[in-house]
């Protein structure tokens, strides 16, 4: 039997356990990714600024109720709750992710610093596709790379359900990589494309997509539409760092 049927189970999407076992579910896996070294030599030494230029959306929308969708390796998680707080103390901040290991350590994130420690009680674990959580829930909501990690499909559902749950006048934050251009080494160097297609086989299709279009596209479904309020670059757009105000059609 395949590795990865091991992990096909109690939940876990089978695109997830087949492309993504050995990062996210299987126990080790989460334990030796979850260190900020790596996950920042990934990122070709981008995470911190990836991680501020977030940081720095909520700072400017200072939202009361927060849902951040799927957990995170490094900092993130706990640096944004701590914000949330420190901006506002009565703000509140939520978290979902499909595994079970993966609210587990960033439930530890969380219970490390005593400004974040309660909120280790709002985390939950739930499918980004289909959230149970009511319409218009929360006033801002956040992707942080994993657009890319999703087949096609599942991509829409997420992003239709993060509009869905986030109120009119409310905002969307997405941190993912960038659209595919003509100059970025990385697009353009074939071994490059092959060697980031093997590990992350879904990421060539999502930056031949425009993230605008599809988004809008998804923001139907709930009869709302989308704003882009901002769009700012990273490593000469291979990241990117996006802000969306979601409003009624």
């Amino acid at each position: 039997m395949a590795i990865w049927k091991k992990f096909h189970k109690d939940g876990t999407p089978e695109y997830l356990a087949r492309n993504y076992w050995w990062a996210y579910v299987w126990p080790f896996g989460i334990w030796f990714w979850d260190h900020e070294p790596l996950v920042n030599m990934i990122l070709f030494g981008n995470y911190k600024k990836l991680v501020k230029k977030t940081l720095e959306r909520f700072k400017r929308i200072m939202p009361k109720k927060t849902l951040q969708i799927t957990a995170v390796y490094g900092s993130i998680t706990p640096d944004l709750a701590k914000q949330l707080k420190q901006d506002n103390a009565d703000s509140e901040y939520h978290l979902i992710d499909i595994t079970q290991g993966q609210l587990d350590s960033a439930a530890r994130k969380l219970r490390a610093q005593p400004e974040t420690a309660e909120q280790a009680n709002n985390l939950i674990r739930m499918n980004a596709e289909n959230l149970s959580f009511e319409d218009n829930s929360f006033d801002a909501s956040l992707i942080f790379f994993l657009l890319h990690e999703l087949p096609p499909e599942s991509r829409k559902n997420v992003l239709a359900e993060a509009v869905r749950v986030t109120e009119p006048g409310g905002h969307l934050i997405i941190t993912e990589y960038g659209e595919r251009t003509k100059t970025h080494f990385f697009h353009t160097f074939w071994p490059s494309r092959k060697i980031l297609g093997f590990f992350e086989p879904y990421v060539p299709g999502f930056i031949e997509e425009n993230l605008d279009s599809v988004l809008e596209e998804c923001a139907e479904r709930s009869g709302k539409k989308i704003v882009n309020t901002h769009k700012e670059l990273v490593f000469k757009g291979f990241y990117r760092n996006y802000e969306y105000r979601v409003e009624n059609r």
